[in-house]
């Protein structure tokens, strides 16, 4: 019954379309546009807490995605949300072709529009964003001053946001252990406290992905406390102790886990955050009680074996795939093939440290491929031979993206290679693709779509071949 409850907004004197207009909106449901006939507002995407309260002011964390996947964001954050009482927005019309400078203007009348509409707090306006919509989400708070903070998932800080003279804002970060750009965070997490950015990052042990709703929790909960810290809201008692008690848990959680390091490191930093606010001796003396223990110290030994091998590996695959694009070296994927059964296998590991070694080699592996394919697809000039390797080397390392597949049959179809195209043809059917349709709408098969092999691969696995295979 609470989500069906609306509340109405009446809107006087406002910017065009928004004038004199009554919106209805509803509470505790992520709404994918506002019925409204301003050209800004119209594409927002809105979510409000479900005990939303129009007398109050409210914060607002604004998600930057220009990847079409701010609905999906706000899904995610909703809970944490309603428990921290923030208002979600965003803007539909943020696209990954569009230039900085317009997603900047994009953003601006955004936040213009909502301020008009709605009661927020203009001392607690931050942005957020997942992977590379995080580094726009600190972006635009360094060059607009009024944005106070932003939340980054997975993502790093970008040099931008470090570079400019500006206000300092507040940032908090959740990554995994097994992202693979931990290294980069936590380098970043350095050079914020060198420069004195208010911050703090969550560390978890998962990968690059999605963090638990707990973890996404407590990022709100920094962002509150870092508010509080900074006096720009007033600190009630019992948010701090619900905040205190949260990382109590979140830290206990690592313990539980065995991520000790990681727990001894989140203690350290509970400790700066609470200082002043709250008593910080249990933190403490539960950071040596970890130091102390011999699980701390062996995982400290684990650890640097990890370093050591992934700076190796890093180093390999650096240097080997540049000297195998050159070379069009299509012998060398039997051993890209052993490196991706190597990294499988440190996924499965019983021990914690390998497994996101594992994972950060994964991501590693791929984002450096992914750089290589889009460095060749922007030249003046693409070298097809490089892309071929490249997207034959992706089908390795990640076996499930399709897209990849789809690629090589295309680009060795050109070249009338069709032995090749019809190999990963069926290595893609094999996986359960399932799309016919586009099968025989790729680019330069037209020749390779009449003939009985590639019909054959498409009657047997899909029960769809289009011409005669006889």
């Amino acid at each position: 019954m609470k989500k069906m409850l609306v509340f109405l907004v009446v809107l006087c004197g406002l910017g065009p379309g928004l004038h004199s207009q009554d919106l209805v909106l509803r509470r505790g449901v992520v709404l994918d546009s506002l019925p409204v006939q301003d050209s800004v507002a119209s594409h927002l995407r809105l979510y409000l807490p479900e005990d939303f309260d129009p007398s109050k002011t409210w914060p607002l964390l604004f998600i930057c995605d220009d990847e079409g996947e701010s609905l999906q964001a706000m899904r995610y954050l909703k809970r944490a949300a309603d428990a921290n009482g923030y208002v979600l927005a965003a803007n539909r019309e943020l696209h990954d072709t569009v230039s900085l400078a317009s997603k900047v203007l994009k953003i601006s009348s955004s936040l213009v529009s909502l301020l008009d509409m709605l009661p927020l707090d203009p001392e607690r306006i931050y942005t957020a964003g997942y992977r590379d919509g995080g580094e726009l989400a600190l972006i635009y708070p360094a060059l607009v001053p009024a944005v106070r903070g932003g939340l980054v998932i997975a993502s790093r800080v970008p040099d931008i946001a470090l570079s400019l003279e500006v206000k300092k804002f507040h940032i908090v970060g959740i990554m995994g252990k097994g992202d693979f750009q931990y290294h980069d965070l936590r380098n970043d997490e350095g050079i914020l406290d060198k420069l004195k950015f208010p911050n703090h990052m969550i560390f978890h042990t998962g990968n690059g992905g999605w963090p638990t709703r707990e973890d996404l929790d407590l990022g709100l909960q920094t962002l509150s406390l870092l508010a509080i810290r900074d006096k720009r809201t007033f600190g009630d008692s019992v948010d701090i102790a619900r905040t205190y008690q949260a990382f109590t848990a979140y830290v206990q959680g690592l313990e539980d886990q065995g991520a000790y390091l990681l727990a001894h490191d989140q203690l350290q930093g509970a400790q700066a955050l609470f200082e002043g606010i709250a008593e910080t001796g249990p933190f403490r003396e539960k950071e040596k009680a970890i130091r102390r223990s011999p699980g701390y110290k062996e995982k400290q030994k684990e650890w640097h074996a990890a370093i050591q091998k992934e700076n190796t590996q890093r180093y390999e695959y650096f240097d080997y795939l540049d000297q195998d694009i050159a070379a069009f070296n299509l012998n060398n994927l039997g051993w890209w093939k052993y490196q991706a059964d190597q990294i499988n296998g440190m996924k499965g590991s019983t021990n914690l440290e390998e497994r996101l070694l594992g994972h950060r080699l994964e991501g590693y592996l791929n984002a450096l491929v992914d750089d290589y394919i889009l460095r060749e697809a922007r030249a003046e000039q693409p070298d097809e031979d490089a892309l071929i390797f490249l997207y034959m080397l992706k089908t390795l390392t990640a076996p499930l993206d399709f897209g990849n597949y789809l690629e090589v049959v295309s680009l060795t179809a050109k070249y009338g290679d069709f032995g090749t195209a019809n190999f990963y043809l069926e290595e893609l059917l094999r996986k359960g693709y399932q799309d016919a349709q586009r099968l025989y709408s790729l680019p330069h098969t037209a020749l390779l779509r009449i003939t009985p092999e590639y019909n054959q691969l498409i009657e047997k696995y899909l029960r769809a071949a289009r011409y005669d295979m006889e």
